[in-house]
This record gives structure tokens, sequence and C-alpha cells, in this order.
């Protein structure tokens, strides 16, 4: 199993007679039956570290070299059967000197293995005997394709190599465990990265930058229910989240019991009870289960219910649109059930039975519509034209164009890695804006922007508080209010932040507050310096939105701040704070679309200069828009195989230990 056989070219016949191969040399000089012995004659530097090879009884070895540190055996010249000499030269071995895992400490690249072009180097026998075992692993063991691509098994190879270019050619047998072992080694790694999380909440704690958001979903194998705690916290300057509990919840979800389960976990972490913000979707009993913390309704939740009012009244008041409804339906089911349509299609048809109202009316609807023309000539063909023929191009287009504003909102609501909070208010004011009546709207269209523009403001609008507009205001790409038209409304927007910025700072203790300019020790974190660097790492990225969703209101300011603040020593925390925010509306505003920018980053690098400022937006960033990572998580059940119909004897514990460890590795907690 040695990582360096890739390097060796096919073995001949030596000189001998006899046929070597260099794991066959390599098992052999690890049983001693061949053995090294020094080159003379080289004059390459490769040949400090190389050996020529022999038998135990003393016959040469035609050709052949090993490394002094890991026995890794290449060929550097053979010979025919008429006497001919075949060389191969030494650049392998001068390779082999550079990357060798024994001499230089370091574990051999599964990159120099696996990334290049497969098997490159390999011997042909070597090239099929790879792709065998590979077919043998997805087909034998009901895999996907993608497996042989997953980091994890990339990771298991990689170890695997390195085993073999240290104890040779071993039986798996011999390092394998069992089972069992296995089982119970991931509640050990369950047990650390919880630790971990721990650690971590603990130090952002002190400075109030933690936030949770919980969910509950029953599977659909055992019809187990399970609640998921996922906590966020703010370190140097960027936010982290990983899940802590995916818990077995057999007992009736009431409030009491949800309650009891948040407050337990709270407690293991050492949080408080009442001042721990949390993000949670609308359900009756987990509101009443948070009513005495700091709760913030599940952006997307509240989307999703307002698209979802929105689209059935007008199903029920216009029969033009719910015709089209139904005609879409009819189709996509007919593609479903036909075969040779689907697969002949740009964009598969998608049926509009998904969980997500929005997600199931931009995707059927899109998908038709990019489809169409291909759909004409194979529904001829059997004599179905009427299907697609029925469908009113012209409404179908106007429906493609009205819902396809969704998908980028919801992602940028949906981000776990950096702060989304900020995009729950201009989330609004896009869509109101979008929904505006239109002299030249045909009467459906009109329809459709009355109801759900209703439905927006009933079940979207309420759910937003003072935090969203804290939380707007806090990022400097959003600070204007722009999307506010009504100027009136933004002045007496500007006029509540103030207020709750003002309200927010009187909770800072003396230790949470630096004078400007001075160190900031008692943040406990690392300040990040005006050019963005920062000794700690970026965050993942976010998905890519192919367009901006807030570009009809942004707007770019030039002046900046040339003031600096007055020595704090004897000021009123009000003093502070005002002045602060006086230079606040003079710093420039940043050019970025979501996901491009992170505000939380922006006011770690001006911390000396905001003291107060950047600790309530740290405050403030570390609570997500909405609870969309435990709709993640619970995901990973089917996605990641982890309940499914051969799964389906689990013990709920197991459950919870792989959904735990899932995440630890995901997020980078454990190794």
């Amino acid at each position: 199993m040695s990582l360096e056989t890739d390097k060796s070219a096919p073995a001949p016949a030596s000189s001998h007679g006899s046929s070597w191969t260099s794991i066959s040399l390599h098992d052999a000089l690890r049983k001693g039956t061949v053995v090294m012995k020094e080159n003379t004659d080289g004059k390459a530097d490769c040949w400090n570290k190389f050996r020529l090879l022999e038998t135990s009884s003393g016959d040469a070895i035609f050709g052949w070299a090993a490394c002094v540190d890991c026995y890794s055996c290449m060929i550097f010249k053979s010979q025919s059967a008429d006497g001919k000499t075949k060389q191969y030269g030494t650049k392998n071995m001068t390779d082999h000197m550079k990357s060798c895992a024994t001499a230089c400490g370091r574990q051999p690249s599964i990159a120099a293995f696996v990334k290049r072009v497969p098997c490159k180097n390999l011997a042909g026998g070597d090239k099929v005997a790879v792709k065998n075992a590979e077919v043998r692993l997805v087909v034998g063991a009901g895999l996907s394709f993608s497996v042989v691509e997953n980091p994890a098994f990339l990771a298991f190879s990689q170890q695997m190599i390195s085993i073999g270019s240290k104890y040779g050619n071993v039986s798996p047998d011999e390092i394998l465990y069992g089972r069992q072992t296995v089982r119970d080694t991931v509640f050990e790694k369950m047990m650390e990265c919880r630790g971990e999380i721990k650690k971590a909440v603990a130090a952002s704690s002190a400075n109030r930058a933690v936030s949770f958001c919980t969910d509950m979903t029953t599977d659909d194998v055992n019809k187990n229910s399970y609640s998921d705690f996922t906590v966020f916290w703010v370190d140097n300057w960027l936010l982290h989240h990983s899940m802590y509990k995916c818990e077995y919840f057999p007992e009736k979800h009431t409030a009491q019991n949800i309650r009891h389960f948040i407050d337990s976990t709270l407690t293991e972490l050492g949080l408080s009870l009442t001042d721990t913000p949390c993000t949670t979707d609308k359900g009756s009993n987990i509101v009443a289960a948070t009513a005495a913390k700091t709760h913030v309704d599940c952006s997307c939740h509240r989307l999703n219910t307002a698209i979802d009012t929105g689209w059935k009244k007008v199903m029920s008041l216009d029969a033009d649109i719910r015709q089209l409804d139904n005609f879409c339906h009819e189709l996509v089911k007919y593609a479903n059930q036909a075969s040779g349509i689907q697969t002949n299609l740009p964009k598969s048809l998608k049926h509009g039975g998904e969980t997500r109202p929005w997600r199931s009316l931009t995707d059927m609807f899109s998908s038709i519509s990019a489809s169409r023309d291909a759909l004409v000539p194979l529904l001829r063909e059997r004599k179905k034209e009427q299907l697609i023929v029925r469908i009113d191009v012209d409404l179908l287009h106007e429906v493609v164009s009205f819902v396809k504003v969704f998908p980028p909102l919801f992602d940028i609501l949906e981000y776990a890695n950096v702060p989304s909070l900020q995009n729950s208010l201009p989330v609004y004011y896009t869509l109101h804006e979008a929904w505006q009546p239109q002299a030249g709207d045909s009467e459906p269209l009109a329809v459709m922007k009355k109801e759900f523009l209703a439905a927006l403001t009933d079940k979207y609008w309420t759910s937003l508080n003072m935090l969203h507009f804290v939380a707007s205001y806090l990022d400097p790409t959003l600070r204007g209010f722009g999307f506010v038209r009504d100027v009136n409304d933004r002045q007496g927007f500007f006029r509540q932040v103030e207020e709750s910025v003002h309200s927010l700072a009187t909770e800072l203790t003396p230790s949470n507050v630096n004078e400007p300019g001075a160190a900031s020790t008692s943040h406990g974190d690392v300040c990040i310096s005006e050019d963005n660097t920062s000794v700690a790492s970026l965050p993942p990225k976010q998905k890519k939105l192919k367009a901006d969703p807030f570009s009809w209101f942004r707007q770019t300011e030039t002046s900046s701040s040339t003031s600096t603040q007055a020595e704090a020593v004897g000021r009123s925390l009000k003093d502070m704070m005002d002045d602060e925010l006086k230079d606040y509306a003079r710093e420039v505003i940043p050019a970025a679309a979501p996901g491009d920018f992170d505000p939380l980053r922006w006011w770690g690098q001006r911390v000396h200069k905001y003291p107060l400022l950047s600790d309530i937006a740290r405050r403030v960033f570390v609570i997500p828009a909405s609870s969309a990572e435990c709709e993640r998580h619970f995901s990973a059940f089917n996605a990641r195989h982890i309940i499914t119909a051969q799964r389906n004897k689990m013990y709920p514990e197991t459950v919870q230990a792989i959904s735990v460890v899932l995440e630890g590795y995901k997020n980078k907690l454990i190794k």
C-alpha cells in the first residue's frame, strides 16, 4: 500500500529471470529477504537517500533501488532478454526525496495520489485494480458514485496510504476496527465536539455575543421526534455556529416540555435563561416556551407563510391562475410517469409539492417555461400536445417573472456563516417595491400583487422588531435606509433606532467599554486592521448570488468622517454614544452585495474608534435571521443517510451522536 508505488515504471523481468514489483520488494525488505547496499558508483544526490538491492543470499537485484527511510522501491534501469539495458533515470528518486513523509515529518498528500490525472504513474495492472476497487465499493456497498470524491473518503484513503507507507502491505483485518468500536468512538467525538463548543461559548458569553436557534422534526422512517439546538457565537469578529444537540424528544411537544429542553441546554452551556437571544419559527408551543427570552421570529418561516397565504388567496380569486396551476401540475405529473421526456429536456420539470411554497412555485413554473420549446415535439410524438399547448404562455411568463425574486431573498436570510439579521427589513421593502401595481399589469398579475402585498404585511411585517431595524442600521451598506421610500417613515425609523441603540448601550458594563484609541483588551478579541487582515481565518463563502437583490435602493456616499472622538474620561455614556453615532453617519458606505460583505468584520476593524457601537453590533449580529440551520441539520437525516429504511433500527442516541459529530467535522471543531 505504499504511496510511492505510483511513481514506479512497469517492472520488467530482472536479469536473474525473476519478476519483481515495487510492492513485492517493499514486503521483502520488511521481511529481511531483500537487503540494501550502498551504490558506491552513484554520483547523483539521490544516492545519499537510496540504496541498491540484493537478496539475503547476496544475489543483486538489477535496476532497483529503495529509500532508506520508508522502503519505497523504484526502478531506474532494466534489462531485456537479449541483454539490452534501458535507462529510466533517477528523476523518480529525486522527486521522492522532496516528498518522503518519513524524512520530512509530513504525511504524503492525497493530492499526489488522486487529484492529478488518475493513476497517471501507476502500472497498467494497478490502474485497473484501483478502478475495480472503487467500482466494488460503490456497487457492493450501495453508495453514490460521488462517494469516491467525498472528502471523508479521501481522508480515509489518505490515512490508509500513510499506514501502508509505514508498515507495508498489511491486511485490513490487522488495522481496521469493528463496528462497535467505531460506534463508541462516535460518542466520544460527540462529547469532544460539545466540549469545544462549551469553551467557545464561554469565551463569547463574556461579551454577550451568543445566541441560539431551535426547531423540532419527526423522521420519515421511525416517526421519532428530535429537537435541534444550534448555538451561534462570535470569535475574533467572525460568526461561528454548530449543532450542540439533536436530542430524541419522545415527550409531548408542549410549551413546558420544550422550555425544559431549552433551559436545561442553556444551563449546560452556562448561558443565561432569559438574556440569551433565540430565533425560532412561529409555532404556538415554541413561542410560548421562549416567551421570557429575547425572541426573534424566523424570517424565512414568516416569509414562507406569507407566500403560501398569498398564493392560496390568489387561487381562490382568479380562475386563470387556478387553471394555470392545474395545467402545470398535470403536465409535470405526466412527464414524471412517461419515459423519455424528462431526460430530453434542458431543465427537468419540477412538481410543486415541496414543503416550501416559494420553492414549489419557482421550480414548477420556471422549469416548464425553460423547457417549453423542447416539450412541444416530445408531447406531439405521444399525441399529448394539448398538455403544453393549453398553457397560457404570456401568463406563465408573468408568473415566472413574479416568483423569480424569491430565491435570492431566501438565500440571504438563510446565511449562517455571516450575519443575516440585517437583511430581514430590506427583504420586506424589496418585495413591497416589486409588487407595486403598474398601469400595464394584466388582471391576474394585479390580483397576485394585491394579495401577496396584503399577506406580506400581515404575516411578515408584523414579525419584525427593533432588533431588525438596529441590525440594518449597523450594516454600513444599509445604514441610510434607502429602501424606505417615504422620507417621514425613514426619519421616524432613525429616531427609534437611535433610542434603541442608547438603550442597548446602558446594558454595557464599564469593562465592556474602552477609551477611544485604547487597546481592546477587555473584548477578548483580536482587532482586525483596516486592510481586512486578521489572525482569524475567513468564514466559508456563502452561496454566490447571481444578482444583488438590494441593488434597486443602494447608493454610494463619498464623504467620510475626518473627526476624532473626544476623550471619554469624565463624559457620560450618552455623550459618547452620540459622538459615535455622528461619526458613523459620516462613514463611507461600502459598495458590496449581501454575502460579499461581512458587517461584523467591518466593526471589528473599527473597534477602537467605536467601542460602544462595535460592542452592540457584535451582540446584534450574532442573532441569525432564520432557523434555517436547524432545517439543514434535519435534511441531513436523508441527504447523509443517517436515517433510512435500511438503517431503521438505529438508536435515537446514535442518531444524535452522528448528527453532532457530522456538524463538528463540517465546522472544523474536531479532527
